[in-house]
């Protein structure tokens, strides 16, 4: 091509391949080529159209904007010189409708394209378009109350071009993954995310198993839109079995199921289909990918899935990345909660180890909280009686060592308890505690604040539920365990915010609950 070019043979194919090599390295070597481009064609090929529509198509306006009217002078004058030059008309139809500066022309250039390419699909696509195109804008520009009524024709002619551009689309293309993609679009405009859209959806996985566009289209449209959980659900389904390997498609699906409010429902509350759905794609996500952001939202999936294996290999890696940061990164408490949940004490005293400073661990007895952590995490080892021994001390030592109290309760979860020791407890935790709180929905939660005078309050609502689901676990009523559990749910939750206390976990209880019940 180089040598040939040098010779200036003027082979037209030769021109235009040449031209989008050329284009193609002088951008991957960062070099200008967009001026470059334009010299080439209209000094030695002033009249050739193909050349010209090359010029066009690689010139890159994003970076060099005043371009722009220059290209779309140039795209009239060949469809003007040459109406019958198809990629040309086309593609300034598709432009023309993009950038939505003249919807007028956009619309008469795709009422263009049909009548001369009745066959390609391309055409009535750029006619469905451009039509959504104008009917979108006067929608964002004009109240429907100031609208006269004599303009209400004018949108349903607007929507039965659209509709029929699509309809024609499809049926000369059937089978395009591409022409299905553009259905979601259009669907997504003009009747809302329904059956019409899942549909497209579907024919667009269909016709393109390997293509992750519209898993990105479908997350791009129910962005923030939790009202179409099954939706995401089923997108997500289908891309761990046919794109397991391009996470990047799927990624924002299983964020948006796993961090989303769920019309106010809690990621334990969701069906067992999701969460294993979700497990399955952490697996993908966090164990192989190492995308690590996700790691604690992959041990809150485990935690509900019962996926022990995979917890256990999250929390060897998190000790291993802490112990070569020589602990400059600060440990999240949940971590040393689920090593624990896990039957992992060693990991869970390891990370204890690496945690630093108590008083971070929130403002109500930080020290007494830790202490107590360390203690039930050496009955987890196996040593009942030094773990009762040493928080039986700290609770007769002081009253106000509440944590030791919780966590002396909680041994008793899987071992015998001091009656005395216990009744002291009890008095305490729950006797004592006032009323339950009523905690709003996640939205009221989100608002950080300082709870000021009433935050012991809400301290005690937490370790006395927590309490309650305790003994109603040892004493078998896990239909109370389960009750008891989501409440402290709510104010483990509530103190998170407000205070960014780090609580003992709650949901390794629910989930335990959940399941016997």
């Amino acid at each position: 091509l180089e040598v040939l070019w040098k010779k200036d043979h003027r082979l037209p194919l030769l021109s235009e391949d040449y031209f989008s090599v050329l284009a193609r390295v002088r951008k991957k070597n960062k070099e200008d080529y967009n001026d470059y481009l334009w010299e080439q064609a209209e000094s030695r090929f002033p009249d050739h159209t193909a050349v010209l529509f090359s010029a066009c198509w690689n010139t890159d306006w994003d970076e060099n904007p005043g371009a722009r009217e220059k290209v779309f002078n140039a795209y009239r004058r060949i469809i003007a010189e040459s109406p019958g030059y198809e990629p040309a008309l086309l593609t300034f139809t598709e432009k023309m409708a993009q950038t939505k500066e003249s919807p007028e022309e956009a619309l008469a250039l795709a009422l263009q394209c049909v009548k001369s390419f009745p066959r390609s699909f391309r055409a009535w696509w750029a006619l469905s378009y451009s039509a959504g195109q104008i009917s979108d804008q006067f929608q964002y520009n004009i109240s429907e109350e100031s609208l006269d009524e004599e303009m209400f024709p004018f949108f349903q002619i607007l929507a039965s071009i659209n509709g029929l551009g699509m309809e024609k689309t499809i049926a000369i293309n059937p089978t395009s993954a591409d022409v299905w993609k553009a259905k979601m679009y259009q669907a997504s405009g003009g009747f809302g995310w329904g059956e019409q859209y899942m549909e497209a959806f579907r024919k667009a996985v269909q016709y393109g198993p390997d293509d992750p566009g519209p898993y990105e289209i479908l997350h791009y449209h129910m962005r923030g839109m939790m009202s179409f959980p099954p939706y995401h659900l089923e997108a997500l389904q289908s891309a761990l079995e046919k794109i397991p390997n391009r996470v990047n498609a799927y990624l924002g699906l299983f964020e948006t199921l796993a961090y989303g409010s769920h019309q106010g429902e809690r990621l334990e509350n969701l069906p067992p289909e999701y969460i294993q759905t979700l497990s399955r794609a952490a697996e993908i996500i966090v164990n192989e990918k190492r995308i690590d952001k996700h790691l604690l939202k992959a041990l809150e999936i485990d935690t509900l899935s019962g996926n022990q294996e995979a917890a256990r290999e999250l929390l060897k890696r998190r000790v291993e990345q802490e112990e070569a940061n020589q602990g400059k990164h600060s440990i999240p408490w949940s971590l040393i909660e689920d090593a624990v949940f896990f039957g992992s004490p060693d990991l869970a005293m390891e990370l204890l180890e690496l945690y630093g400073d108590p008083k971070k661990l929130l403002k109500l007895n930080p020290e007494d909280a830790f202490e107590s952590t360390r203690d039930l995490v050496i009955g987890k080892t196996g040593r009942w009686e030094e773990a009762k021994s040493r928080l039986k001390e700290r609770i007769l030592d002081a009253e106000d060592n509440l944590f030791s109290m919780l966590r002396y309760m909680e041994l008793g979860l899987e071992t015998d308890l001091d009656p005395e020791v216990k009744k002291v407890c009890v008095e305490y935790l729950i006797d004592y505690a006032p009323p339950p709180m009523e905690y709003g929905g996640n939205r009221d939660m989100g608002i950080p604040g300082d709870l000021g005078s009433m935050a012991p309050a809400y301290y005690q609502d937490f370790l006395r539920a927590m309490a309650e689901g305790h003994l109603a676990s040892a004493e078998g009523d896990h239909e109370k365990a389960v009750e008891s559990y989501t409440h402290a749910s709510q104010a483990a939750q509530y103190l998170r915010f407000k205070e960014q206390a780090s609580m003992p976990e709650v949901l390794p209880h629910l989930v335990r609950e959940r399941s016997r019940m």
